[in-house]
């Protein structure tokens, strides 16, 4: 479905063409999305509200729904015991209450954008603290660590004498080690010989199988050819298939290359013996008692060494971060001081409004003949008791009440719609009053009205 309205705002007539969730405005080029939509509509109306994402702290620009959420009573949204508040989805991600209150303060004019913003900002920093808070602690426990390692105890150490005997030992080592791998070169080469010969002499065993299967079918029991019924001999047959020589040949290779195997098997049992031979020679050599020693205690010192100069650069850091945090609380500070200035600013104007909605309300429970509208409390969007025709009643006279509060307050005008009232089965008595009160208190406002 398209849908094509005309609207006038300030006096400029647009018109707007909606498709799905793609708009086009004033028969343009260009296509909006919604949320670029959403932008040229704040703008045509001055709307520069921002609702704080509850999970991420950051302030972004609501949707239309949102925006005008105070305009228009949905007819299936609207009367679930709760006021305004499960009108929009999408208000969930705002905190739900309190992206109604941010609006409502918004259209009413008791909240700033440098609220927003400085809360915006406040959120940040406090992100900022909780990281350098685990920073300090993960500072604090490797300075820990080093000051346990520096308790350990240190003969003399004489870097000389431990750099000869480090040497030669090293040497000895190399020298082991470069042993070791020629031989484990010289095993690794043997398998793969071996193993080449292993399949070539399996190879040549089926081809052999092969030659003797092709050989018993070349007679029948009447000495006949069975491909061709001639009667030729043995000696012809087989020298017609060529199949004596390969038998022969194939038989000689496998001798031949199970020679070879067993030379290289015995090849390899050498190696392998003087493979153990090195490695228990250099593990003798890696476990020299003295040169162990002269390694931890060389290796205890360089690290004290080490982590001198690393404690310094944690405690250089640690400092650091004590100056920044020191620096953010004394932002959160002003940031604070600076809402609670505005907010002040703000504060009589809000009295006012909060004063006029009470008096409001206490008019429509009157004329509703209900109780329970007494209970709604002005930027409160808790759930509304009773039930029934009495809940419907309640919920009427909240809407209503809101709406004379924005029609005198609202810091910009646009048009109010008011969906089907009658939520639950109603009586005569009940439906009489609730229109009266409608045509009283709605068909009333100043402000330009759809129903």
């Amino acid at each position: 479905m398209i849908f094509k309205e005309y609207v006038t705002i300030d006096g400029v007539e647009h018109s707007i063409l909606r498709k799905g969730n793609l708009f086009n405005v004033d028969n343009n080029t260009e296509t909006y999305s919604y949320s670029q939509y959403s932008k040229w509509l704040a703008s045509q109306m001055n709307i520069d509200v921002k609702l704080q994402i509850q999970n991420t702290g950051k302030f972004t620009d609501p949707y239309p729904t949102e925006m005008l959420l105070f305009n228009y009573i949905d007819q299936d949204k609207s009367w679930d015991g709760f006021l305004y508040k499960n009108v929009s989805d999408s208000l969930k991600q705002y905190g739900g209450s309190n992206a109604v209150r941010g609006i409502l303060e918004y259209e009413l004019g008791i909240s700033d954008n440098d609220v927003s913003e400085s809360k915006e900002k406040k959120a940040n920093i406090k992100n900022s603290q909780r990281e350098i808070s685990n920073e300090l602690k993960i500072i604090n426990v490797m300075i820990k660590n080093l000051s346990t390692e520096d308790n350990i105890h240190l003969t003399p150490v004489d870097l000389n004498e431990i750099q000869r005997s480090l040497k030669t030992w090293t040497e000895q080592i190399q020298i082991v080690n470069d042993n070791i791998d020629r031989i484990y070169n010289k095993i690794h080469r043997c398998n793969f010989k071996l193993n080449v010969i292993n399949q070539d002499i399996s190879e040549l065993k089926k081809l052999k199988s092969q030659n003797n299967n092709k050989k018993s079918k070349i007679f029948n029991k009447n000495g006949e050819c069975s491909y061709c019924h001639s009667k030729l001999t043995i000696e012809q047959s087989l020298s017609r298939f060529e199949l004596e020589n390969n038998v022969f040949d194939i038989q000689n290779s496998i001798i031949e290359k199970t020679k070879d195997a067993e030379k290289i098997s015995l090849e390899l049992q050498s190696n392998k013996k003087l493979l153990d031979e090195k490695i228990e020679y250099y593990n003798s050599i890696e476990n020299n008692s003295k040169i162990e020693s002269q390694k931890i205690n060389l290796d205890t010192y360089l690290n004290q060494q080490v982590n001198n100069g690393i404690r310094k650069q944690y405690n250089d850091k640690y400092t650091d971060v004590l100056v920044k945090n020191k620096k953010n609380e004394e932002l959160l500070k002003e940031i604070d001081s600076k809402i609670r200035k505005i907010n002040s600013e703000l504060g009589k104007r809000k009295k006012e409004i909060k004063q006029y909605f009470g008096e409001s309300i206490a008019k429509i429970s009157v004329k509703l003949n209900s109780e329970i509208i007494n209970d709604i409390q002005f930027d409160k969007f808790r759930g509304i008791s009773g039930s029934g025709t009495e809940n419907n009643r309640a919920v009427l006279g909240g809407y209503l009440a809101y709406f004379k509060t924005l029609d005198k307050f609202s810091v910009y005008k646009f048009p109010y719609g008011l969906d089907s009232i009658i939520k639950t089965e109603i009586d005569g008595l009940s439906l009489s009053q609730m229109y009266q009160t409608i045509e009283e208190e709605f068909l009333s406002l100043n402000g330009r009205l759809q129903i």
